[in-house]
């Protein structure tokens, strides 16, 4: 029985996009990227962009500009109640991956405030319970993709892949040489995800190093990598090879080999 995974790296702000993915999910075979956005409106309305915006998500259009989704991955804090401050879900995340030089940011009234309290209650409404232990579909469920990352890959820290944090990566490097390597790390994750994941080459396309991309591009790519290892995530879900880390303030799923 096939089964649709839709994978969202949402953004804390309405000002920043989301990058959203959506996976065939079959038992016996590998999931399937079938549609992508680098916003949740490419996302609605297949259009691309050069000026991505940034909104509140719509859940009801998201879903149904879908021909199934059985569950949600959202890599975003998620709760029943308003999230204040740190979770268990965060600090057992932070005490177990520390070690690969992982840990979660600390949510706030804030960031991500209303958004998440927004998207849990619009996810509800459309009839997806939350999953804070295995639950049948249609669901949803808060996912990690730095850890998706060591888990699905093996590496020993931290991907550096995040577009913002390149100075942060290699200080003494020059502004070019940051460049270069970050399409080289974002390349490297694509070129992983291929081995789990049918189709990535027709919506995730190498990046050309001899190509200047603007930063939004390349933003709106590593975007699109966390929308599809989100999804991933929910993908071993359904499989019964994910670990909830939590308790009833807020779960997080991660992949288990």
């Amino acid at each position: 029985m096939e089964k649709y995974v839709l994978g969202v790296d949402a953004a804390w702000t309405n000002k920043n996009p989301s990058g959203v993915a959506l996976l065939k999910w079959a038992s016996d075979t590998a999931p399937k990227l079938v549609k992508t956005g680098r916003s949740y409106d490419e996302f609605c309305n297949g259009e691309r962009r050069d000026n991505l915006e940034g909104s509140m998500p719509n859940f009801s259009d998201i879903i149904g500009c879908c021909s199934q989704v059985d569950l949600i991955a959202l890599d975003i804090p998620l709760s029943p109640h308003p999230i204040v401050k740190r979770r268990n879900a965060d600090n057992i995340i932070s005490h177990e991956y520390g070690k690969f030089k992982v840990s979660t940011h600390s949510p706030s009234p804030k960031r991500p405030g209303v958004i998440a309290t927004n998207i849990f209650d619009q996810l509800k409404k459309n009839g997806f319970e939350w999953a804070c232990e295995y639950k049948e579909t249609p669901a949803f469920i808060e996912v990690y993709p730095h850890v998706a990352i060591i888990e699905f890959f093996g590496y020993e820290k931290r991907f550096p892949y995040k577009i913002q944090k390149r100075a942060k990566y290699w200080p003494n490097d020059s502004s070019e040489e940051r460049y270069h390597k970050i399409i080289s790390k974002l390349n490297e994750l694509r070129n992983k995800l291929t081995l789990k994941v049918d189709n990535i080459k027709d919506f995730l396309p190498l990046l050309d190093p001899n190509t200047y991309y603007k930063i939004k591009c390349l933003k709106g790519y590593e975007d699109l990598l966390d929308g599809v290892l989100s999804a991933l995530v929910g993908c071993n879900f359904l499989d019964r090879k994910a670990e909830p880390k939590g308790d009833p303030t807020g779960v997080i799923w991660t992949p288990k080999n």
